[in-house]
């Protein structure tokens, strides 16, 4: 194996190491915060509850997975993974970065930081041509750890914001917090849905339901909010189990 396709691997396995060393201190508070603290300091509709964000264990083991993955022999003509492979490492060092700046409290600096891991996400997932039938190795290694990730990135991106406006004392366009918080839920809602229908993707769509239960379980949100939360989780779930056969069929 030549440097110049080791040199792109080591990298990525470095930062995936990295961004899980940053996970595991910001879970013990060394960043000022721990990495729930934040959702309790500026209070929205859209913040989730706590456990909710134990969702970023699977994320940085899937992406360590992914990491070591890339090294099978296998793996070594696999054009999908080499073009991916640049932007998986960016948004991994957006994640490492986006943790940091979340539990110093700094949230324009965080919320920057969630978009553009969304969109580097988002460029890796054009690169691994999801409507392209690939081996259950690959769906389950390269395919799951990225897709959830870019699922859980856009859910991030948009409490984030919600609480950096909140913080702002944003006048909300003249809308009341509930009505933009029903807004943001159907976007969210819809993207989802264009995943799973388009690409025949459950990853990014489960890690989307994940946060909404994570807001329709918490205390203190609104009747008219948490109707809307659980509507669109239960439109998803079962938009879920119609095309999960489908699914399993198209990659056996």
């Amino acid at each position: 194996m030549t440097a110049s396709r080791l040199l792109p691997k080591m990298l990525l396995l470095l930062v995936s190491i990295f961004t899980a060393g940053v996970y595991v201190f910001s879970l013990e508070g060394i960043f000022m915060y721990t990495l729930h603290e934040p959702l309790s300091l500026h209070p929205t509709l859209l913040a989730p509850a706590a456990f909710s964000f134990y969702i970023f264990a699977p994320i940085v083991a899937g992406m360590l997975g992914l990491s070591i993955f890339q090294f099978f022999p296998k793996q070594r003509a696999n054009k999908r993974l080499a073009k991916s492979r640049f932007y998986l490492s960016v948004s991994l060092l957006l994640l490492a970065w986006w943790a940091m700046t979340w539990c110093y409290d700094l949230l324009f600096v965080s919320a920057v930081s969630a978009v553009l891991m969304a969109m580097a996400l988002g460029r890796a997932a054009m690169q691994l041509e999801l409507r392209t039938t690939a081996m259950p190795s690959e769906v389950w290694f390269l395919r799951a750890p990225t897709m959830l990730f870019l699922g859980w990135a856009l859910f991030l991106a948009v409490v984030n914001w919600a609480m950096l406006l909140q913080s702002l004392k944003w006048k909300l366009g003249g809308l009341t917090p509930d009505a933009w918080a029903v807004l943001l839920i159907l976007a969210l809602a819809m993207v989802a849905l264009w995943f799973c229908f388009r690409y025949l993707d459950l990853f990014a769509v489960t890690a989307i339901v994940w946060g909404f239960l994570g807001i329709a379980l918490k205390k203190g949100v609104s009747i008219s909010v948490k109707r809307v939360v659980w509507l669109s989780i239960f439109v998803m779930a079962l938009v879920m189990l119609i095309r999960a056969p489908r699914k399993l069929l198209e990659e056996t």
